[in-house]
């Protein structure tokens, strides 16, 4: 789980896992052979006389190379022996070796030949090799990759999948030798390897598979939009951001944050030399502090302009009333218990009735049936909250009263009337309201 958080470049178990297109394609077919790998014996000869009298090397020379003088006379002839399970015919082998080293002198035998022997003269020494000379040459012969995966020494078969284990995805091997291979299954368990090759969309899929994985492995239960969350998190750049310091300090965290991450005396520190300011916007910084979190509604801030409440005009709050009241005595005209345009919602009679979609229903009139101003409960015209009146600034005058308490148009505990004027309000209950 730390190489997945941290996406470690160079992971303890790589592999690689694909589909065959075949399903009786041999899987062996994917390791790596070397000369080493079915060579039973390796000798040198100082005297190449003898290797002209056999006759296997006759009928090669005669066949292949034809008139081509060999030379016999020169020492130093590596003599190799594969095993009978060889998978490559010698031939193939020749080829192999011919690309690698040009210009020297390779016979093998014939498949119809009962031996598989290859005799190699790398260059026309006149000395006979040092023993330094000798391993040092013959150490580089037996490494030399003949066919497969370079790395591939093992082959695990489950059903039509194959997994090779301790390699990475490289272009060279995908290009050229997987034609057996479902391309489209083709995957790797290392995510940086997979966002070389494929891209961060396919290296954000590998990082949720593994991790998932890794969680559910012991039979525990992980919701996955948790692990959604920490994918999303590392890829969401379009580059993979690892979950540590080295990668979440990059970006412009708070200080609380990083501190309760990692390296906390140190961040502390460095934040306080450069006289770092902590905003309090995140939820670690707010938990550490037990404040409530900033999440859901406690993200939304709520500003209320107290002067403006006091100095708010209310000659426009009367010119809106008087539109409001015209368009309701022109739907209270046409209206009927049964009619489609007012809403049931408010209808006296219709108790059982979905309420009407129309927009031109009123939330509110003061000459509905429903209201009776005489009769509301909550309204008391002595009430101490409503004795209070100031002067009205608008055109009427200076002495007219704002307030009347028997009007029939304002209740002040009515949830549907209109909001009370404000210019009336003292500072006293302005505190108590608002703290």
């Amino acid at each position: 789980m730390k190489e997945l958080l941290n996406c470690s470049s160079n992971i303890k178990t790589p592999f690689v896992k694909f589909r065959l297109a075949n399903p009786d394609c041999d899987a062996n077919k994917f390791k790596e052979v070397l000369i080493s790998t079915f060579l039973t014996n390796c000798e040198l000869r100082y005297d190449g006389s003898t290797i002209e009298e056999i006759p296997w090397v006759q009928r090669f020379q005669y066949f292949f190379l034809r008139k081509r003088e060999i030379p016999y006379d020169y020492k130093n002839w590596i003599h190799f022996e594969f095993s009978d399970e060889c998978s490559l015919t010698m031939f193939r082998i020749r080829e192999c070796l011919m690309e690698l080293l040009p210009g020297s002198v390779i016979l093998c035998t014939h498949s119809s030949d009962p031996t598989n022997e290859m005799y190699i003269l790398l260059a026309k020494f006149e000395d006979i090799w040092s023993p330094q000379e000798y391993e040092f040459n013959m150490n580089a012969l037996r490494n030399i990759h003949l066919d497969g995966i370079v790395g591939v020494h093992n082959v695990i078969r489950e059903g039509d999948e194959v997994i090779l284990p301790d390699i990475l995805l490289e272009t060279d091997y995908i290009s050229s030798f997987f034609e057996d291979v479902n391309l489209l299954s083709l995957c790797s368990n290392d995510v940086s390897n997979t966002y070389e090759m494929f891209g961060i969309e396919a290296a954000r899929t590998v990082l949720y598979r593994e991790m998932k994985g890794v969680l559910n492995n012991d039979g525990a239960y992980v919701n996955p939009r948790h692990i959604s969350i920490i994918c999303d998190s590392i890829t969401k750049g379009g580059f993979l951001r690892p979950m540590s310091r080295h990668g979440l300090f990059l970006n412009k965290r708070s200080t609380l944050s990083n501190a309760s991450f990692e390296m906390c005396t140190t961040t502390f520190n460095n934040a306080a030399i450069r006289r770092n300011v902590d905003m309090l916007k995140g939820v670690t910084e707010n938990l550490i502090l037990g404040k409530h979190q900033r999440f859901g509604t406690g993200m939304i801030d709520l500003f209320l302009d107290e002067k403006m409440l006091i100095d708010n005009d209310v000659g426009c709050n009367e010119t809106e009333f008087e539109k409001t009241e015209s368009i309701s005595s022109a739907v209270q005209e046409n209206y009927t218990p049964t009619s489609p345009e007012y809403s049931p919602l408010f209808s006296p009679t219709v108790s059982d009735a979905q309420f009407s979609p129309c927009p031109a229903s009123p939330m509110y009139l003061p000459s509905t049936p429903c209201y009776s101003p005489g009769d509301s409960p909550l309204y008391d015209p002595a009430s101490p909250e409503y004795a209070l009146a100031t002067p009205d600034i608008s055109e009427g005058g200076t002495d007219s009263p704002v307030y009347v308490p028997a009007s029939p148009v304002y209740v002040p505990a009515s949830p549907v009337s209109p909001p009370p004027k404000n210019d009336w309000l003292e500072e006293q209950l302005m505190e108590e309201a608002f703290g």
